[in-house]
């Protein structure tokens, strides 16, 4: 049995949520025994799945709310 680590880039939840959305990035972190965050964004993330133990509706939409700003900070490439 192997030990299922996952680390969380701030660029790649970004590209997830757009591309797949939240759901994705739920069902992504839920199968892991230990996540790994870079500093900013991806803490945040794992600082409130912690906080609120990874299964509430309104803590995925407060995630969500996150990765949205952040998203729109970032910008799109024409």
């Amino acid at each position: 049995m192997g030990f299922h680590k996952r680390w969380l880039m701030n660029e790649s939840l970004i590209d997830m949520y757009r591309d797949k959305g939240i759901n994705a990035i739920a069902e992504w972190v839920d199968g892991a025994d230990a996540l790994m965050a870079e500093n900013g964004l991806a803490s945040d993330v794992v600082d409130l799945l912690y906080e609120e133990q990874f299964n509430s509706v309104e803590t995925w939409n407060k995630i969500s709310k996150l990765i949205s700003n952040a998203s729109i900070k970032k910008g799109f490439k024409e």
